[in-house]
Order: C-alpha cells, then sequence, then structure tokens
C-alpha cells in the first residue's frame, strides 16, 4: 500500500502586508512593557525609602508596675482581680490622667503636643503586670516623662483609696450605730411580749399552757379507756345474766366455796348414811334429820349468796361506769377549756417567733457589716498593692523605625506596582495581530497519512490516559467509607436475641462504650463489682458501668476464665470478632448483613447518648477516642431536651435479654 505525503507552503496575505512590519511593532510594545515595569518600580521605590530613611529614629522608656491582692482574693475572687486590673490600666490611659501628667510636664518646662498624648502613652497587660511605655524622638525627655506619669498616678491612686475607706468606715459605723438602736428596741418588745403572753420559750413543749394540755390529753386517752373498760365489763355481766350464768365477785368467792364444800361433805356423809340405812330409820334418827336439815339450810344459804353477788357485782359495775362517764365528760370539758386557751397562746407563740426572726435578721445585718469592718481595717480585698518592678529608664538606642525591614517590604511592594502596571498595560495596549482570514493555503502531497497516524496516536493515548483517571477515580471511590447506616430499636433487639454467648458480651460491650481495639484485649481482671463494672486501661483509660443484662451475659462468657485468661474463646484476631457480629447479623435476618460491624454498633451507640442529650465533648469518657471529621456528624442529631451531663442520661443501650 502506498502512502501519499501532503505538504502545504501559506501564501502572502491579499492585504499585501509585510511580516516585518508586525516584528517592529512587537518589539515596541515590548520595550514599552519593559520601561512601565522597571520605571514603575523604581518611582515607588524611591519615594517609598525616601519617606522611610528620612524618618527620625523613636525611643522607648519603660516601666513595669505588679498589683499583689490578698491570698483570699487570689483564690476565690481571680477574676475579679483581673478586672481590677483592667480597670488601672483604663485608667491609666484616661484623659484626666494624662491631663494631670501633661500639666506637670508643662510646670517642669517639657511641652507636649495635645495631638502626640494618644501616640507617646502605652500601657499593656499581662497578668497581674501593667507594662507602661513612652515613645518618644527625643530619648532625653523619656525617663523624666515616664516618672511623672507614674507618680503623678500612685499619689492619686493613693489619695482616692483614702478618701473611698475613709467615707466607707464612716457609713458602715452610721449604719452599725443604727442598727445597734434597732437591735435594743426590738430586744425589750421581744421581752416584754414573752412576759405579758407567759412565753418561756420558743419550743411548744418548754412552756406551761402548751405541756398542760398535753397532760390533759393524756388524761382524756386514760379516762376513754377506762370508761370503754367499765362498759365492756358490765355488758358481759348483763350477757352472762341472759344466759343463766353465775356471776360471783372476787370478795364472795372464798364465802361461796366454802359453803359449796360444806354442802358437798354433808351430801357425801348422807349418801353413806343411805347405802347402811333404810329410809325409815334415816326419818328417824335424830342424827341423820339434823344433817338433812343443815344440808337444806346450807343449800338455801349458797342460793342466797349467788343471788347477793351477782347483784352486788351489777351494782359495782354500773357505778363504775357512771364513774368513768363523768370522767371522761369532766376531762373534755377541761380538755376544750385549755384547747381554747393554747389557740389563742399558738397565735401569741407565732407573733413571738415573728418578732425573734425580726431580732435576728437584724442581729445578722449588725455582723454581716463588722466583719466588713473588720476586713476593711485589716486588709483591704479588692485593693491592690501597686510596687514598681522596673523604674524608668533613659533608652541607649532606638527601638524604631526599623529602617531595613520597611526597605524590604517597600521593594517587595514596588514590585507588585509594577507587576500590576505590566498587566494593566498589557491590557490596555494590545499587539496588532495579522489577518488570518486573508491567509491562504497551498495544499503539497507528501505528509497526508504522517499526520493522520501522528493524530491517532495521540487520540490513542489520550483514550489510556482518560481511562487511568477514571481507574484512580474510582479506587478513590471504593476507599473512601460508605456512610453508616443506623439500626433501628428493633433491628438492635433482633441481633442481641438472635447472638450466641459471645455475639451477646461482644454487643453489651460495643454498647458499653468499647471500641474494636479494647474489646480483643480484655481479660477477666478487667472486671470488677462482680462484672458490673470494666476498667479501661490505655490512653483513654476510665471506667464504665454495665447493665443488669449486660452483666448477666458477660458473666455467661467469664463463667470457666481464670482472671490472667482472654474473655474469649478460639478468637485469633479482631477480624473473628466481626465475623461473630456478621452471623448474628444474618441469623436476626438483617437488611446486607455484612455491612454489621463494630463501626455501625459505634455509631447507633453514640447516635442514641447525642439524641439523650450527651454533650459532644463528653464523649470521649464514655466511648474513647472519636475523630473529629467523626464527631462532627453527630451534630445534626436531633436531641431529645436539653444538653444533659453524663450522670442524667443512660450510658448503656436498653437490650433486653
Amino acid at each position: 500500500m502506498s502512502i501519499n505525503k501532503v505538504e502545504y507552503i501559506p501564501n502572502q496575505s491579499f492585504n499585501n502586508s509585510s511580516p516585518d512590519n508586525s516584528e517592529q511593532e512587537a518589539k515596541k510594545i515590548q520595550q514599552q512593557k519593559w520601561r512601565v515595569l522597571f520605571g514603575t518600580f523604581i518611582i515607588i521605590a524611591v519615594l517609598a525609602n525616601t519617606w522611610i530613611w528620612t524618618r527620625p529614629p523613636v525611643f522607648e522608656s519603660q516601666a513595669i508596675l505588679h498589683f499583689s491582692f490578698p491570698s483570699q482574693t487570689e483564690l476565690e475572687f481571680s477574676q475579679v482581680a483581673e478586672r481590677k486590673v483592667e480597670a488601672h490600666q483604663q485608667k491609666l490611659l484616661s484623659n484626666s490622667v494624662l491631663q494631670t501628667v501633661s500639666q506637670a510636664l508643662m510646670a517642669d518646662g517639657y511641652a507636649i503636643a495635645a495631638q502626640d498624648k494618644q501616640k507617646m502613652f502605652k500601657a499593656e497587660v499581662s497578668g497581674r503586670l501593667i507594662t507602661l511605655s513612652v515613645e518618644h524622638t527625643e530619648r532625653q525627655i523619656l525617663q523624666p516623662v515616664l516618672e511623672t506619669w507614674l507618680s503623678n498616678y500612685l499619689e492619686l491612686e493613693s489619695s482616692e483609696k483614702q478618701k473611698n475607706n475613709s467615707e466607707e468606715m464612716d457609713t458602715a459605723n452610721l449604719q452599725l450605730l443604727a442598727i445597734k438602736e434597732k437591735i435594743a428596741a426590738k430586744q425589750q418588745e421581744l421581752s416584754l411580749f414573752a412576759e405579758a403572753n407567759d412565753i418561756t420559750s420558743l419550743e411548744r413543749d418548754e412552756n406551761r399552757i402548751l405541756n398542760k394540755i398535753k397532760s390533759l390529753s393524756a388524761n382524756l386517752d386514760a379516762a376513754i379507756a377506762e370508761q370503754t373498760s367499765a362498759q365492756a365489763l358490765l355488758n358481759s355481766l348483763r350477757q352472762s345474766v341472759k344466759k343463766g350464768q353465775p356471776i360471783i365477785r372476787d370478795i364472795d368467792k372464798a364465802q361461796i366455796n366454802s359453803t359449796k364444800q360444806n354442802i358437798q361433805l354433808l351430801k357425801s356423809e348422807l349418801v353413806i348414811l343411805e347405802e347402811k340405812y333404810t329410809q325409815a330409820y334415816l326419818a328417824r334418827d335424830p342424827s341423820i334429820v339434823r344433817k338433812q336439815e343443815s344440808l337444806d339450810a346450807l343449800e338455801k344459804s349458797l342460793i342466797e349468796q349467788l343471788a347477793e353477788s351477782k347483784s352486788y357485782y351489777l351494782q359495782d359495775a354500773e357505778r363504775d361506769l357512771e364513774a368513768a362517764n363523768d370522767r371522761v365528760e369532766l376531762t373534755k370539758e377541761q380538755f376544750k377549756s385549755q384547747n381554747q386557751q393554747a389557740q389563742a397562746f399558738n397565735q401569741k407563740l407565732q407573733e413571738y417567733k415573728i418578732i425573734n426572726s425580726e431580732l435576728s435578721a437584724i442581729q445578722e445585718q449588725a455582723q454581716t457589716i463588722r466583719t466588713h469592718l473588720v476586713k476593711q481595717e485589716v486588709s483591704q480585698p479588692f485593693d491592690a498593692k501597686i510596687s514598681v518592678l522596673e523604674a524608668p529608664f533613659t533608652p541607649d538606642f532606638a527601638s524604631g523605625p526599623d529602617y531595613w525591614y520597611m526597605t524590604i517590604i517597600s521593594l517587595l511592594a514596588a514590585t507588585g506596582a509594577g507587576v500590576f502596571a505590566l498587566l494593566l498595560f498589557g491590557y490596555i495596549v494590545k499587539q496588532k495581530q495579522p489577518n488570518q482570514a486573508a491567509t491562504n493555503f497551498v495544499v503539497m502531497p507528501g505528509q497526508t497519512v504522517n499526520r493522520t497516524l501522528e493524530q491517532l496516536t495521540h487520540e490513542q493515548q489520550a483514550l489510556l490516559q482518560s481511562g487511568e483517571t477514571n481507574l484512580r477515580i474510582n479506587q478513590q471511590d471504593k476507599m473512601q467509607p460508605s456512610p453508616l447506616r443506623l439500626l433501628s430499636a428493633a433491628e438492635n433487639q433482633a441481633l442481641y436475641a438472635a447472638a450466641n454467648k459471645q455475639g451477646k458480651a461482644l454487643l453489651a460491650l460495643v454498647y458499653s462504650g468499647l471500641n474494636l481495639s479494647e474489646i480483643s484485649i480484655l481479660t477477666k481482671t478487667n472486671f470488677t463489682d462482680n462484672f458490673s463494672k470494666i476498667l479501661v486501661s490505655g490512653e483513654y483509660a476510665r471506667t464504665l458501668t454495665l447493665s443488669k443484662s449486660y452483666i448477666s451475659a458477660i458473666k455467661d462468657l467469664c463463667e470457666l476464665k481464670s482472671d490472667a485468661d482472654s474473655i474469649w474463646s478460639n478468637i485469633n484476631s479482631e477480624n473473628d470478632l466481626l465475623q461473630i457480629l456478621a452471623n448474628s447479623a444474618h441469623d436476626a435476618e438483617i437488611n446486607n448483613p455484612e455491612q454489621v460491624d463494630v463501626r455501625m454498633l459505634r455509631h447507633c451507640f453514640i447516635t442514641y447518648l447525642v439524641a439523650q442529650g450527651a454533650k459532644l465533648n463528653d464523649l470521649e469518657q464514655i466511648v474513647g477516642y472519636v475523630s473529629l471529621s467523626d464527631l462532627a456528624q453527630y451534630r445534626t442529631v436531633q436531641r431529645q431536651g436539653k444538653l444533659l451531663d453524663l450522670a442524667d442520661i443512660d450510658l448503656n443501650y436498653p437490650l433486653r435479654v
């Protein structure tokens, strides 16, 4: 196959313009650009350096003031002390102080222009230190100016402190005197009120009227109990009478028992005689007849004794009941009367307590003023002791300006201005381009195939480069972690229910705040308080608490383990733990079970904590290290309420056994 080559030769334009003219024009424009660049640079550099090197040198003198407060103020009122130091700084630069210094300097022969005051005087705060500085082109006047400023301020501060202290102490003494008069009047009012109302103490039981009603209450309870007992006894006796049961008083029991014994004895003798003799003989024998008559008399006497005892017993019970009723009524009347007196006394006692409270409040106010006076006399807690750490001095060398530094800055600025002027000139003055539309081309054979092959080669290389670029982009996309899925509460519960012994323990540890590396190295010694707490060691050491359901899962796993052994069995790497989670997710029929890993579970746990109101900065105390980029995604989690401390939220994800 023969290859034909094509060549082309550009013709001259139809307007008969010469290419030499365009080259000359381009050279002129280029020369103009160089002139603009160097001209702008030289002008700005000369002007800037003229201004810099003609400036007079500036000298600076300093003095350092130290403000010391009492130790109590340092510990308890550090913020107040800092605000005091800042107030001193503002006061040093106030117009009144600077005006006083200016007048003192004028009296000494040093005149300072008004516009130079704010620039000349400076005061900077650093903790308990204030650095005073004065700048001026004449170094001989710096030390006198700074000494005048310092001495005038110290005198002004001392006079104001004495004036304020004396006025405050006078005011406090007047207040204390008025309060003492109020205390005396209130004490007299309290004493007269107590004497008029028979009040001996604020305690209720220590007053006579209230103590008496307490005694009457006890007597009434005793009388009611006695009444109840008497009524119950009478009711019992009447019930026995209805049933025909004998009623015998204790005092009659001995006599009745004696009569019964005599009757029983005579009956025994007559029974023996009846067995020996006939009835005819028994009726004729005088001794036997007397025994029968004695038996009849004793039986009649027994009946009479029983009747009399019953009658007397009922009368005594009725009499005791009437006496108990009278005692109850009398005690009630006394209690009612005394109760009315007690109510009136209670009102008086409340008034007495109010007066006593007012007295206590006035006394407490007086004690507060006394304490304040003592503190003010001994040590002013908010008045600083001002000491001069560094005295004013005359500087030996200038503090500014830095001529060489400013020269470098001016040269850089001049360079930038020159470049900007060059760009602006190039935008305004553009080189005239030749007329491309009037150019003709003559095509010559000889180069067509070679150029076509070169174009194909370039296109193939471009396609290959594009393919490699797409491949790198795809690889980067694969390396980027996919967004974590948030498991629902039902999915978490199903995952926990489907897990085996090791799976339940793994879920319990993850949902208590441990990461995968911490879980893989756990031993039985990491658990304390009967497996209710986990001691996590390492850079993010912390102590975590387990819920009851989690404790049972850990106990089952560690039941046969020794203290030094790992809690895991047949686990060689962290990947084995991830496989346990994937298997549990598969058994729980969760979508995409291979995606369920420790990262996803920690994401669910952290979301659960943040939703309750946990602060993002507190999460490290529970879940250990969380990168700032990962922590940022939890800002969008919707909380259930306000932000809470860790002690007020549930730190274990709720999983049931």
